[in-house]
């Protein structure tokens, strides 16, 4: 089963400096996208199988990681400006 929420390990994320973090996002979400395009040229139905989704193809993923992300971009927004 899948887990209800996964919590970060705040103190790795605490040891990062802003550029860091911000450097390591930007590597890894290239790495995604480069290994998510290589699965769709060279398979004929990838799936990236997701805990309560289902398997999902890459495009599927990739719209939801940038959903998942944009609702994360607004949390962040919101307790900054306090609205």
């Amino acid at each position: 089963p899948a887990p209800r929420e996964v919590i970060p390990d705040l103190s790795a994320a605490e040891a990062l400096s802003q550029h860091e973090a911000h450097s390591r996002l930007i590597d890894t979400a290239a790495r995604a996208i480069e290994a998510l395009g290589i699965a769709a040229r060279t398979h004929p139905t990838p799936r990236i199988g997701h805990a309560y989704f289902g398997p999902m193809s890459p495009r599927q993923t990739v719209m939801l990681l940038t959903g998942h992300t944009r609702h994360h971009v607004d949390g962040l927004r919101s307790r900054i400006t306090g609205s």
